[in-house]
């Protein structure tokens, strides 16, 4: 989908759910040089990790580099200094490996779960939540319809989160969903003691993603409740009372340098791409 000098490229519906929430978007390329991303991890106030395709495997770019966001973000919140972290869809899986430091929590081509929107069925942890204590009543209500649009093969099983003792430790499993075929998979965590929260499903979709024959919710409660999710994101990170140190590093990043580039193949995606 994009052209052959391209390194790397996400969906602009990120960027349209992070600024409709009152978030300012830097873009953190994976091929940054380790130097730049860790000073410009220390001055965002939130990182997100995108859904995508990139390969999870150890020693890969995207891998390397995200192991290392994850523990920065880590050491930071130890030190004192309130970072949050939020992973969607690949983010997710991502964020479930590296609190494993196992690959084979990952379920591969397990699940029969694109383009469908689920439920969230909420487990017996999800009161003690952070995430669940902050949501309204009604938007608690209309999550366990089927509103979360969910784009994805791969993923974890519930037991997984049980049995491993890293995992267990780590993440609170707030909610699973159950595929087309019946199989449960973990669909929503938070982390025990850090502000990192994931979602196997895509609350950024259905306000600015529309196709055909698509299986995804633009009913005005599905909205209102990926809003808050937004919004929830965004009450974290203006908890970070991080800043740049480096104007010049900090206008570079910024995502207003870009241009949204329309899909080349004729559908309603949007991007921004890097080269």
């Amino acid at each position: 989908m994009v052209d052959g000098s391209a390194t790397s490229c996400f969906a602009a519906f990120y960027v349209k759910w992070l600024e409709s929430s009152g978030v300012r978007v830097a873009v953190l390329r994976y091929d940054l040089d380790p130097d730049v991303m860790a000073e410009a991890i220390r001055g965002v106030n939130g990182v997100l990790f995108t859904g995508g395709g990139e390969s999870l495997k150890p020693n890969t770019p995207y891998y390397e580099a995200a192991n290392r966001i994850f523990k920065q973000v880590l050491d930071i919140n130890d030190q004192g200094t309130f970072l949050p972290l939020w992973g969607t869809c690949m983010g997710f899986q991502l964020l479930t490996i590296l609190a494993a430091n196992n690959q084979s929590v990952l379920e591969h081509h397990a699940f029969d779960s694109e383009d469908i929107s689920l439920p969230l069925l909420f487990s017996s942890e999800a009161a003690d939540s952070r995430l669940v204590q902050a949501m309204p009543s009604h938007i608690h209500s209309i999550l366990q319809r089927n509103v979360t649009s969910n784009l994805h093969h791969d993923g974890v099983k519930p037991e997984t989160y049980a049995t491993n003792g890293r995992l267990k430790a780590f993440y609170r499993l707030i909610s699973t969903s159950v595929d087309r075929k019946g199989n449960p998979f973990g669909s929503t965590l938070e982390a025990r003691n850090y502000p990192i929260t994931a979602t196997q499903w895509h609350p950024e979709r259905p306000q600015f993603e529309w196709r055909l024959h698509e299986g995804f919710s633009h009913t005005m409660e599905t909205f209102e409740a990926m809003q808050w999710m937004g919004r929830y994101f965004s009450s974290l990170v203006h908890q970070s009372n991080q800043s740049f140190a480096n104007a010049t590093l900090e206008a570079e990043l910024s995502i207003y340098r870009h241009h949204v580039t329309l899909d080349p193949t004729g559908g309603s995606y949007q991007f921004y791409i890097f080269g």
